[in-house]
């Protein structure tokens, strides 16, 4: 999963602000990853934008 903006600046995982409703987006994003054992990065596009993506590891598929 990924998303792709053309904002030049990498963002921050905020900590909880109990005072604000929004803006811990990638905090969320990078916890449940790593919780179950997946990957979350930031990159840089040749456009000056960047990508947010998150790998989730996959369990086989189990057949009756």
């Amino acid at each position: 999963m990924s998303v792709e903006d053309n904002h030049p600046y990498r963002p921050t995982a905020l900590e909880t602000d109990h005072g604000r409703t929004g803006g811990r987006g990638l905090l969320l994003v990078r916890e449940v990853t790593r919780e179950a054992g997946g990957t979350c990065e930031v990159e840089y596009t040749a456009s000056g934008g960047k990508v947010i993506w998150a790998a989730l590891p996959l369990k086989p598929a189990r057949f009756a």
